[in-house]
């Protein structure tokens, strides 16, 4: 057996002169809960219907466990799918929505052992009777989950699953479907546009851009060392500011504010992006050198910390988020305050700046 459950080489998909999905590479170790993310139209979705059979290849093949079934159908391909919309039939019970997925013939006792062990593993055993408008967002997702584990298959697809409930009950399925999925130890591979999400979920975040892949890593990996400014900014929040590389170690901001920085292998005067995390910065101490001085413009409380947006230099200067504990000295700070902040050099990451579209 293939160490990857799935992989793709070289996948392309065109609609007309639209190139959606651009010579994907992708493996998809077995067991892995795999996150494709990326901008609106990045081609995450397309990439998935792909896999699933539900759209054809204009190039490039889709291996299963080295199996070629790039041609296959999709009923063929050992797949499960959960859809955005979840697709529940609203005419069917809970119970007959799970067994839709089994096969016809397998004998009626052993379908509803079946339907019944599914609908005890996500905690409706009480609704098979019920209708789907019956039932919460949420029960409904569980129901749409139950019936693609239904004829047990060997990877999960999961198109924005969540997307449609509200935070709370957002962040609770959220914690069940990674305990769930590690239980079962199914592969799955979810197309998510929330960054949160992938990082709480994800064991590999595959980040796509213009139907390409920017990078793919473990979520440590993409938060804490991007490929390039596009993944960083995408990946958590951040700070970008436009710069220029100096001398000794050193790059300028706009407003001629200098900060420590990395500047191997970069040419003095070349033009880039000193990024930096809100809670990579910090209140300047006595001994922080180099320290820079703002004034606070927008302060925004989120219970254990602060965010506080703080323009550096003079009216037009560039603005640092820095996140702060709420019981911080500097966490009341109001607007029109001078703060002094620190950035730590070894958390300052230099890209290239990209040209203007």
């Amino acid at each position: 057996m293939s160490a990857s459950a799935l992989e793709l080489r070289g996948l392309s998909k065109r609609f007309g002169r639209t190139l959606a999905v651009d010579g994907l590479n992708l493996d998809v170790p077995t067991g892995s809960f795999v996150c494709l993310v990326g901008p609106s139209g990045c081609g995450k979705t397309t990439a998935l219907r792909l896999i699933a059979g539900l759209e054809s290849p204009s190039e490039g093949a889709i291996l299963s466990e080295g199996v070629d079934i790039t041609r296959r159908h999709p009923a063929e391909r050992g797949l499960g799918m959960v859809f955005q919309s979840y697709a529940l039939f609203p005419n069917l019970t809970v119970g007959a929505n799970v067994s839709f997925g089994l096969p016809g013939a397998m004998p009626t006792a052993q379908k509803q052992a079946r339907v019944a062990e599914l609908l005890e593993l996500v905690g409706l055993a009480a609704f098979a009777q019920r209708r789907p408008a019956d039932l919460s967002g949420g029960q409904q997702q569980r129901v749409a989950l139950a019936r693609a584990l239904a004829p047990g298959p060997r990877i999960l697809l999961l198109d924005e699953p969540l997307s449609a409930l509200d935070p709370h009950l957002r962040d609770q399925l959220r914690a069940e479907l990674k305990a769930l999925q590690a239980r079962l130890g199914i592969t799955t591979i979810m197309v998510t546009h929330d960054q949160a999400e992938a990082l709480a979920l994800a064991d590999q975040i595959a980040v796509m851009r213009g139907g390409r892949l920017e990078q793919v890593g473990s979520p440590e990996a993409i938060y804490g060392a991007p490929a390039n400014a596009f993944v960083a900014s995408f990946i958590g929040p951040l700070n970008q500011l436009p710069a220029t590389v100096g001398e000794a170690g050193q790059v300028v901001l706009a407003n001629g504010a200098r900060i420590a920085a990395d500047i191997s292998g970069l040419a003095k005067g070349a033009a880039v992006i000193a990024t930096i995390r809100p809670d990579a910065v910090r209140i300047a101490g006595a001994s922080d050198a180099g320290a820079l001085s703002g004034q606070v413009i927008a302060r925004e409380f989120a219970g254990a910390s602060v965010r506080l947006s703080i323009r550096l230099g003079d009216e037009g200067g560039p603005v640092l988020r820095l996140d702060v504990g709420a019981d911080h000295p500097r966490a009341s700070a109001g607007l029109g305050e001078v703060v002094d902040v620190a950035l730590p050099a070894d958390q300052v990451r230099l890209f290239a700046a990209e040209p203007r579209a």
